[in-house]
């Protein structure tokens, strides 16, 4: 649950800083930089990176959306509802020891 929660804030707060410095990234093109970073980071196969891809385009769509809610409590609710989707979906994309390495670096990363 933790984890969950970590990964949600750094979901979080990447989604509230692109928000807030609108960048032009559409989100195909955020898609492709966060599966870069993890077909890199990860050795990711190229099945893998085709899964990635989608999986990620996905989240930042859901993410896009809900960064319309003005509720705070709710919004929290979602982003936590997406990051577990998104761990559950990593879970099976990913092997076991890419996922270790993956959980290990993101809850050691902070909003910056």
């Amino acid at each position: 649950m933790k984890k969950i929660l970590i990964l949600a804030l750094s979901i979080f707060c990447s989604a509230h800083l692109f928000a807030q410095h609108n960048y032009t990234n559409t989100e195909v093109e955020k898609a492709n930089k966060m599966t870069q970073k993890m077909k890199v980071e990860l050795n990711l196969k190229q099945s893998q990176s085709s899964e990635i891809q989608s999986l990620n385009l996905e989240i930042v769509r859901r993410l896009n959306a809900a960064l319309t809610i003005k509720n705070t409590d709710s919004l929290q609710k979602v982003i936590q509802s997406i990051n577990f989707y998104r761990d559950n979906e990593l879970k099976k994309i990913l092997t076991a020891q890419q996922y270790t390495y993956m959980q290990a670096n993101v809850n050691g990363r902070n909003c910056h």
